[in-house]
């Protein structure tokens, strides 16, 4: 069984990467060996097939962002909840069409460089999520760990080129 530092890490990078990205995040939370990041509307599932490439893209790396997390920063690994999100980035690949070994393939150095650039609001919020008594930050909580660490996005990306924006 994971440690509790190890899912809070992973959780914080996925939850990283969705801020990054600005997409609304309703929850953050860890129970024990599990974790997860609730956005805000939910997606539908049925969407993903209409999805434009550039979110789907998105969705890809913040999957990626919670397993790359624990293994940049930490050099450890989270199995299982690493086969959950590399189902999910197989899943979201199936409905629009794209080839999952392709799009993780080039979308890994710009989730390596998203981590590395937003390393202290990952391990900010990895911190205040194991405080949590309840093991749960609200939205609202997740930003305020962020914010307080790096402010807004450090490096943010051009996701149609795979580079960092010229700021």
């Amino acid at each position: 069984m994971p440690d509790l530092e190890l899912v809070c890490l992973h959780e914080a990078g996925h939850a990283v990467a969705h801020y990054s990205f600005g997409h609304p995040i309703q929850y953050v939370s860890v129970s024990g060996e599990r974790g997860g990041v609730r956005l805000e509307p939910l997606v539908d599932p049925t969407a993903w097939a209409n999805a434009t490439l550039e979110r789907a893209e998105q969705e890809i790396v913040a999957n990626l962002a919670g397993p790359m997390a624990t293994g940049i920063l930490l050099r450890r690994n989270v199995p299982e909840a690493e086969a959950s999100d590399f189902r999910s980035i197989g899943w979201i690949c199936s409905r629009r069409g794209l080839n999952e070994s392709d799009m993780t393939a080039r979308l890994r150095p710009q989730t390596a460089e998203l981590i590395r650039g937003w390393e202290s609001a990952i391990r900010s919020l990895a911190r205040s999520l194991q405080d949590a008594p309840s093991g749960r930050l609200s939205g609202r909580e997740v930003v305020k760990a962020i914010e307080a660490s790096s402010g807004k996005n450090p490096i943010p990306l051009d996701w149609k080129s795979g580079v960092a924006a010229s700021k």
